[in-house]
């Protein structure tokens, strides 16, 4: 008897532990997590994805960064990938697309649709002029971006000269892709007791949006 009641204690508890897991597994199940861009498994989705969506429409596309990437558990893994792209060389834009790998390797593209990566208007973001590696491209003054590494420059430049730059106006910008990416910023800069000047400032980004002033120099960004 007293083995018995033992036994069922045991399996009393063995139920809710599993309860508990079957909850906590079905909350895991189902959500998107945000997963680092340089995984190799997202990596391998983007390119499939692009891969197999140049045989569907018979459009030459190309990868210019993978902007961000999600991973969804299910009867093996889905990868939503927000994508900077570039078809037949033509203006980049965003898409995003699903791809799901099942638990043998293969993988499908699910879907495939032009995006803002999270801007709810769902309208493409045009750029320029493509951006090919190699080659600095142009890209929006407005790009968050392009200000933003404009900021950094501004501020680097001051604490290297010990004088407070500001930003009149970003006149032009440019981006390249290296292993991370290159900002060319023409902009008119205020300096205290002097008139508005052109520069021309390099403003390198690493993979982990990292900043380093590369080059400072007044120009007429000719």
């Amino acid at each position: 008897m007293k083995t018995d009641r033992n036994s069922a204690l045991m399996l009393s508890a063995f139920a809710v532990i599993l309860m508990f897991a079957s909850a906590s597994f079905a909350q895991m199940v189902g959500g998107y997590k945000v997963i680092s861009k340089s995984d190799a498994a997202a990596v391998a989705a983007a390119d499939f994805a692009i891969e197999t969506q140049s045989e569907k429409s018979e459009k030459s596309y190309e990868l210019t960064d993978l902007v961000k990437a999600e991973r969804q558990v299910v009867q093996g893994s889905n990868y939503r990938l927000c994508m900077e792209v570039s078809a037949d060389g033509s203006d980049t834009f965003y898409v995003q697309a699903v791809v799901y790998v099942d638990l043998k390797g293969n993988k499908k593209l699910s879907s495939w649709a032009d995006s803002t990566c999270g801007d709810a208007t769902g309208a493409a973001i045009p750029v320029t002029k493509p951006i090919i590696v190699g080659g600095f491209g142009t890209a929006p003054k407005t790009d968050a971006q392009v200000i933003a590494a404009a900021d950094f420059a501004v501020k680097s430049q001051s604490k290297k000269m010990e004088t407070e730059f500001t930003i009149n106006e970003i006149v032009k910008a440019e981006r390249q892709v290296v292993q991370g990416m290159n900002y060319r910023i023409c902009m008119r800069v205020d300096v205290e007791g002097d008139e508005p000047f052109l520069v021309s400032a390099v403003v390198y980004q690493d993979l982990k949006r990292n900043y380093i002033l590369s080059s400072w120099k007044a120009t007429e960004c000719g």
